[in-house]
């Protein structure tokens, strides 16, 4: 839920790939059969009931983008056919007797650690290494400031035109509390609460009195102690390990930031 769908779908329409396919692949939501299918294709009568060839995704994207959602979620069977493909760029179709080329970016995402899932054997090292040439960490939400604004305005330009309410603006008060939430449900929810603070506002400004209960709730003031293992490791991620940056970001002092990273045993 922190956006990994949104940044794929923004690294392949920012890039000379942008008039070529973007394919998002649910790795979760298919029997991997099914997925195998989809993935390579297949030709006529290759497969039981199949009264015609059928051009896989890494064909059909040709040029373009594939996103593997949750790709922690592919058999490690489907993760050695990903492999091969990123080595050799070709792609056979089941059926076929000779592969062909496909020109396609791979982006792919996992909300768990890829070191703690190669250890668990749920990811191939030959997977994560050929994936990893590019690796970004996304921090939760409530640790991207900037990128809650910028969310919360395009969120609401769509449902102004979605509902009719062309001339609707945020206050200053709002936008606040938007900024200092905890965001448990990351951008799907300041999806929704955008949406529920536009339906339920009856004039052209929103403000606080518009939100829903639980996120009035969950503003997350930055106190000591608040400071979990989770945000300090992030805010650490952002400032690339600098404490002093760290400290500025989540609004304390150098000194209880020390204290709650010895507290809590981060080195």
């Amino acid at each position: 839920g922190v956006g990994k769908a949104s940044l794929a779908r923004s690294i392949h329409f920012g890039s000379d790939r942008y008039e070529a396919p973007f394919i998002e692949i649910d790795c979760h939501g298919m029997p991997g059969e099914t997925l195998r299918q989809e993935l390579l294709g297949y030709e006529q009568g290759a497969i039981p009931g199949s009264l015609q060839a059928y051009a896989g995704a890494f064909q059909r994207a040709q040029g373009g983008t594939i996103y593997f959602n949750e790709v922690c979620d592919l058999s490690i069977e489907l993760q050695g056919v990903l492999v091969k493909f990123i080595q050799s760029g070709e792609v056979q179709r089941i059926g076929a007797s000779a592969a062909i080329p496909a020109d396609v970016r791979i982006i792919a995402s996992t909300q768990h650690d890829p070191d703690k899932a190669r250890k668990k054997a749920c990811l191939r090292e030959d997977l994560y290494y050929a994936l990893a040439i590019t690796r970004i960490d996304v921090p939760p939400l409530r640790m991207r400031d900037t990128d809650v604004m910028r969310l919360a305005e395009a969120f609401l330009h769509e449902f102004k035109a979605r509902h009719d309410r062309t001339q609707v603006s945020m206050s200053q008060d709002f936008k606040d509390v938007l900024i200092e939430s905890s965001w448990p449900g990351n951008v799907r929810q300041l999806r929704n609460v955008i949406e529920h603070a536009l339906i339920m506002s009856t004039d052209g400004t929103l403000t606080p009195k518009e939100l829903p209960e639980e996120i009035l709730a969950s503003r997350w003031v930055r106190k000591p102690d608040l400071l979990t293992e989770e945000v300090i490791l992030a805010t650490l991620n952002r400032t690339h390990n600098n404490r002093s940056e760290a400290a500025e970001l989540l609004g304390v002092g150098r000194t209880t930031l020390w204290r709650a990273m010895k507290k809590l045993g981060i080195d």
